[in-house]
């Protein structure tokens, strides 16, 4: 209840919480025998709880893609839409599946902060790794591990088309690797968000948390 009074204290910030859904966050954590994405799944409840009580504009997608032939973009929670049975359904059944194009996932999450008429916008990822897929510029897709140089490059232009529009863009890690490790502070380095690690058992907390510590940084 004291967080959710403070964050009513100031508002005019709109936030989308995306979401990886590719295959290995079927993969356990070190959170009580936890897969990436139940964890994921439990994260994603207690922010929407907290952030519907406190009346702020929030959405909640996902994604995941086989990066040749399909990609997919979930959007369980819309801007304008309820938090009701709903949403929450959409968010119990969500899946690991397929593979990881994070740069398409960014674009269609930034078209849909930029239809807001929040000063403030923020976009909250929640990753286990890098990303694996991208479409090439001739219209082909394309999929390799480790991730290809172009897939790098294309997602980094979707993270500064996001900075030029003044939205911040924080990761919260679910893996702690060096390859992942160097992506994510590269993101942060060209966008000024957060990179945030957090014990798996206590993400939940965090990333409520971060999202009010942003929230008062952006009312100063």
């Amino acid at each position: 209840r004291i967080m959710i009074a403070s964050l009513r204290k100031s508002r005019d910030i709109s936030v989308l919480m995306l979401l990886d859904l590719s295959r290995s966050m079927n993969d356990p954590t070190a959170a009580r025998d936890l897969s990436a994405l139940q964890l994921t799944r439990q994260v994603s409840v207690l922010f929407a709880d907290a952030i519907n009580a406190a009346g702020d504009p929030f959405a909640i997608h996902g994604f995941c893609s086989d990066g040749r032939h399909d990609v997919e973009y979930y959007r369980f929670k819309d801007f304008d839409h309820a938090y009701d049975d709903q949403p929450k359904a959409k968010i119990a059944g969500m899946r690991g599946q397929l593979s990881t194009r994070m740069g398409a996932a960014i674009r269609h999450a930034s078209h849909y902060l930029r239809l807001q008429r929040s000063a403030k916008k923020l976009l909250i990822v929640i990753t286990d790794g890098e990303p694996t897929a991208h479409l090439r510029r001739d219209g082909s897709s394309w999929f390799d591990w480790p991730p290809s140089p172009e897939t790098l490059e294309l997602t980094m232009a979707e993270v500064d088309k996001m900075t030029r529009r003044q939205a911040t863009l924080n990761i919260f890690m679910l893996a702690d690797d060096e390859r992942l490790t160097s992506f994510v502070e590269d993101v942060a380095r060209r966008n000024g968000g957060r990179v945030l690690r957090a014990m798996p058992d206590s993400l939940g907390e965090y990333v409520v948390s971060d999202f009010l510590r942003s929230r008062r940084e952006r009312a100063r």
